[in-house]
């Protein structure tokens, strides 16, 4: 025990207290000082350091192999520079891998404004990028193989603890492209387009892409000499599918063109499904030259087009054609028609309507189902008709005419054309016949041969049909007629015919013995005349 006469332990007084509080908090405010100082020195040496890297070929070489990654391309970026938080780079270029869905990809002038605060999260945030001018080239070029791009490099790798900072993800922002393009070319088509305004977003896991358009202008050997003026458009990208949502474009003389697609990128090879139309299209634009002044119209048609894009050659089309206010004019066949026939409304044949469904299927014939062909006044076909790949053609069609049209071909309207319900014609043609076509005289007529030298069996049965009504009308003629007519058919024939009956009256009596030798002077007259005069009446069709 504590002894009695011990002093006792002094009591600390408030202000010994206030001393000791007073230095605590001192130390802390030191410390605290020191650890801001040296967090603002790291700051300051990660910011330093992060510059330097940024402006490093390091740099520039993860990123050109973190976009060759994923762009399955070797990627290159030159002259990239920085103001700020903003990045600029001269140009872009990249070369398309075997598994790229391109050759070539360049770019020039290029802004991305990056998102600062976003770098303390391990983030490239890139919120905007406008680019001057891009181009794309899909052309395949087998013959100059790619190797496959390296994977990138990872930016911790490059040294020390302030690499294991910089971001190791990016999160992309709108694109803009103010002049985009593209070209596209495989052994039997090409496309282009130049100068469109292409605005490109995607999505925040960068799974989903939109890209809209406007301006600029598309051509295609498919519709030569007729650039597209676009509209605009509407597309989109995901993981295993690209679409085309709306396609709106005109030409220079206002006809308008609307499509939507998709392409499935299936293992084995892509799947084009495709619609498009066409309307108030000016056949000038799209005929050859040498047409120009015989063919005028304007066409419509809606098509849909199916198959593996990366060959065009066995595309399937499926889709129906017409053409308003048609004029066929100046073609020699029309010239002989019009003579032959005697009406001149055949040189200059107007087609209120025409039109058809048609096929192209995957091998490349051509099929035309539910074929019309209107000209008012003079004739009407209808009927169904094929071209192979190898250029043969086949059709079976009804003719129609209005009655008085071929009057001045013997036999062809009493035994060739005929009315509806006299023509010989199975129920499959009939039923190609409207009340519409009751007006008319109808008969078939088949086609074959090939484009180059088409063959049609019309020409024969009306060669037939006028050597049979001249001989009848000979047969059934009186004396003096039967004169007449040989001197129209044969001076020689005429002469021989007039000198038996003037040295022989006589002959008048046996009438028969006369006709009979008329009969065999003049039958090798008029089969020379259809062989030579009613042939060139060939096809009503202009071939």
């Amino acid at each position: 025990m504590p002894d009695a006469s011990d002093p006792l332990p002094a009591t600390p007084t408030p202000r010994s207290r206030r001393r000791r509080k007073s230095s605590s908090s001192k130390r802390w405010l030191i410390a605290l000082g020191t650890l801001a100082v040296l967090l603002a020195a790291a700051i300051f040496s990660f910011s330093v350091w992060l510059d330097g890297y940024l402006k490093s070929d390091s740099f520039r070489r993860w990123i050109s192999a973190a976009i060759s990654s994923q762009l399955k391309a070797d990627a290159s970026l030159n002259g990239i520079s920085w103001r700020g938080s903003s990045a600029f780079v001269e140009s872009f270029s990249a070369s398309g891998s075997a598994d790229a869905p391109f050759h070539s990809l360049s770019a020039a002038d290029i802004r991305a404004d990056i998102n600062a605060g976003a770098i303390w999260d391990r983030t490239w945030h890139v919120e905007g990028v406008k680019v001057a001018r891009a181009s794309i080239n899909f052309s395949k070029l087998p013959d100059q193989p790619t190797p496959p791009p390296q994977p990138p490099e990872t930016p911790a790798s490059s040294s020390g603890f302030l690499s294991s900072l910089i971001p190791n993800r990016v999160l992309l922002g709108p694109v803009r492209i103010d002049q985009f393009g593209f070209d596209w070319k495989s052994d039997s088509a090409s496309a282009s387009a130049r100068n469109i305004a292409l605005e490109i977003k995607p999505s925040d896991d960068q799974g989903f892409v939109l890209a809209k358009g406007a301006g600029g202008t598309l051509s295609s050997s498919a519709l030569k000499n007729l650039p597209l003026d676009i509209t605009d458009f509407d597309a989109s990208w995901q993981e295993g599918e690209i679409r085309l949502d709306s396609f709106h474009a005109t030409t220079a003389d206002d006809a308008s063109i609307t499509g939507e697609a998709s392409v499935r990128l299936n293992q084995n090879a892509p799947v084009l499904d495709a619609r498009g139309s066409l309307a108030d299209l000016q056949l000038a634009k799209i005929i050859p030259d040498d047409w120009l002044k015989r063919v005028k119209g304007t066409a419509s048609a809606s098509v849909q087009i199916s198959g593996n894009p990366q060959d065009p050659d066995r595309l399937l089309w499926r889709g129906n054609a017409a053409i308003k206010d048609g004029l066929l004019e100046g073609l020699p066949i029309l010239q002989i028609i019009a003579r032959k026939t005697r009406n001149e409304g055949f040189v200059r044949l107007v087609l209120k309507d025409t039109r058809t469904r048609f096929t192209r299927t995957s091998s490349g014939d051509w099929i035309l189902e539910g074929l019309l062909m209107d000209a008012p006044g003079l004739l009407r076909l209808k009927g169904n008709a094929s071209i192979s790949a190898s250029s043969q053609l086949s059709g079976n069609l009804l003719l129609g005419i209005v009655p008085g049209t071929l009057r001045y071909l013997a036999g062809a309207e009493q035994q060739v054309f005929l009315p509806i319900d006299r023509a010989n014609l199975p129920a499959s043609d009939r039923a190609l016949l409207g009340p519409e076509d009751s007006a008319l005289l109808w008969t078939r007529l088949v086609l074959g041969g090939s484009l180059s030298n088409p063959t049609e069996d019309l020409s024969d049965r009306l060669a037939l049909a006028w050597f049979n009504a001249t001989v009848d009308e000979v047969l059934n003629m009186s004396m003096e007629g039967a004169i007449k007519a040989a001197d129209v058919a044969s001076k020689a024939a005429s002469t021989a015919a007039s000198k038996v009956l003037e040295n022989a009256p006589a002959a008048l009596d046996k009438g028969s013995d006369l006709l009979q030798k008329g009969a065999e002077s003049g039958a090798g007259i008029l089969q020379k005349g259809a062989e030579s005069g009613i042939r060139a009446i060939e096809g009503l069709l202009p071939r």
